[in-house]
């Protein structure tokens, strides 16, 4: 793909994802399934924002990941939710102190989307779509890099072993992830990464909530291997995207 076709998909993707902000922030109410979605647009757009920084673009910028940030943070707290308490309720464990929490966290959350706010961020969005084309993505050359330098200092150590690393790598995986995305490329095996860790993240979180369940201990044993399993392959992976990228990029 030459630098030009990457620089065109990244815009579509922007625009489109910009799109499903705007129609799914302005939903009400929200289900579950809008909650999550709206989650997963706003870090894929923080996670755009962040390369076209580094492409030279800082107008708008740093308002609109301050607002996305926010705004995540909320969604978050009403996405753990809903996964703990449909967890809950799987396991046959009460999970009535953690529906008041949701009530909660979702009364915050219809607040932080009231049409005027939505509508800030909407703007502010267009207005960074509208800079693109002049964004030098041939400056993403040595953030990239970076990136592919830390996967494959991963690569060479051992997989991790605490929640809080495990956490980490899910995390850092997610962003990589994002980031190829936008620029039209897929990993299964990337995927299956973030599936085995966020999962097992989930059950943990559960256990933390409530008393310790060993069928949900045993299946977030199960969701650890599996990730462990998986973690080679998204790594290298994910080092062969970015390297890709790079070149097309800085061609």
């Amino acid at each position: 793909m030459s630098a030009a076709s990457l620089r065109r998909t990244f815009a579509r993707d922007f625009a489109r994802r910009a799109k499903a902000f705007h129609r799914l922030a302005s939903t009400y109410p929200l289900t579950t399934d809008d909650v999550h979605d709206l989650r997963v647009t706003t870090r894929r757009l923080r996670a755009s924002i962040a390369m076209l920084r580094h492409a030279g673009v800082r107008e708008k910028t740093s308002r609109a990941r301050r607002k996305l940030r926010a705004l995540g943070r909320l969604l978050g707290e009403c996405r753990m939710l809903d996964v703990a308490i449909e967890d809950a309720e799987r396991y046959r464990v009460s999970a009535a102190k953690l529906e008041l929490r949701r009530n909660r966290a979702y009364a915050a959350l219809r607040r932080a989307l009231a049409p005027s706010r939505v509508a800030a961020v909407s703007s502010l969005l267009e207005h960074i779509r509208e800079e693109i084309p002049d964004a030098h993505f041939e400056k993403l050359g040595r953030r990239l890099e970076r990136s592919e330098r830390d996967v494959e200092r991963r690569l060479a150590r051992a997989a991790p072993r605490s929640p809080r690393a495990r956490h980490a790598l899910r995390i850092e995986m997610k962003k990589i992830r994002y980031l190829i995305e936008a620029f039209g490329r897929q990993s299964p095996s990337m995927r299956r990464l973030q599936d085995g860790l966020g999962r097992e993240h989930d059950l943990a979180v559960l256990q933390s909530m409530t008393a310790r369940i060993p069928a949900a201990a045993r299946d977030g044993r199960t969701a650890r291997s599996r990730a462990d399993r998986a973690r080679e392959a998204a790594l290298r992976s994910a080092m062969i995207h970015l390297r890709a990228i790079r070149s097309a990029l800085q061609r």
